[in-house]
């Protein structure tokens, strides 16, 4: 079967700055663990020689104006201890959330870098690593070959990237609809693609919250129920469901009523009441 992936050198302008940013964020020996960057990050570098930006400002923006971080994943939890107490002296080490070990290099002139080792989700290869990604868009996998720098990402990335239209692949957890929001706000991505792989995961999804049908891993970040009643209310606000779509939850969650009341100082809000929220944004349409 032929795959869906390619493979590209790293141009040698956007390596030479690339080798910098790793040294000082005191990650440039991943790759001697057999540890790979993959997601947000490499995502902008493809996007650099895609679209022949220039290196510096277009990474710098990336860490200081986006908040970006370096997400890394390996084959085996063993590679990432054994980095991590190979490099203990260098990183600050913050904290560990439910899927990752997070923290910061001390020595790190971009202060706001977050290093996420990835420790509960391994693949045994790069491909495998992009297989179990949501979006398309984000399928890109930066390693190290013989000293030089290579991108492997899915071939359909690049055009859905420059239309900034999201393609979700599939519906992997309940922090999908966060994410949706986070690429369109933070990223500046206008919305989801029309097609038919998009529309089956995000169809995935609403049925995932309304019979809450996820892998019992994610009940590490809290409750889901809670959670997915705060994000579907954020998507539906980023980008609105259908009346249909909203039918699915009717019942579901509720939604607090207020109203502004007016007085010589200006207003403050009171509560009404509590409602269904879906029926409610029903009939607002």
């Amino acid at each position: 079967m032929k795959s869906k992936y390619i493979t590209k050198k790293v141009s040698e302008s956007t390596s030479k700055v690339l080798k910098k940013v790793l040294k000082k964020n005191c990650v440039d020996n991943i790759f001697d663990f057999e540890l790979w960057i993959a997601g947000g990050f490499p995502r902008i570098l493809g996007k650099i020689d895609e679209q022949n930006l220039d290196p510096r400002k277009t990474i710098y923006n990336y860490f200081m104006s986006l908040n970006g971080d370096i997400d890394i994943f390996g084959k085996n939890i063993n590679d990432i201890n054994n980095l991590v107490k190979e490099n203990s002296q260098k990183y600050d080490w913050n904290y560990r959330s439910p899927f990752a070990i997070n923290c910061n290099s001390q020595t790190s002139e971009i202060k706001s870098t977050n290093i996420q080792f990835v420790t509960e989700f391994l693949y045994k290869s790069y491909d495998s690593c992009l297989d179990n990604f949501d979006f398309t868009n984000c399928k890109y996998v930066l390693f190290l070959e013989n000293n030089e720098f290579y991108i492997r990402k899915d071939k359909r990335a690049e055009a859905f990237n420059n239309k900034m239209m999201i393609n979700i692949d599939k519906c992997v957890s309940p922090l999908l609809g966060q994410r949706i929001v986070k690429y369109c706000k933070k990223h500046g991505f206008k919305g989801l693609s029309r097609t038919e792989e998009t529309k089956n995961s995000f169809d995935n999804y609403l049925y995932k919250i309304l019979t809450s049908d996820w892998d019992s891993i994610y009940n590490r970040i809290g409750n889901i129920e809670e959670i997915s009643d705060y994000y579907i209310k954020r998507l539906h606000q980023q980008t609105p469901l259908t009346s249909e779509e909203l039918s699915l939850f009717v019942g579901k969650f509720n939604t607090i009523l207020t109203e502004k009341i007016y007085h010589s100082y200006g207003f403050y809000i009171k509560e009404k009441g509590v409602t269904d929220w879906a029926s409610n944004e029903i009939r607002k349409k």
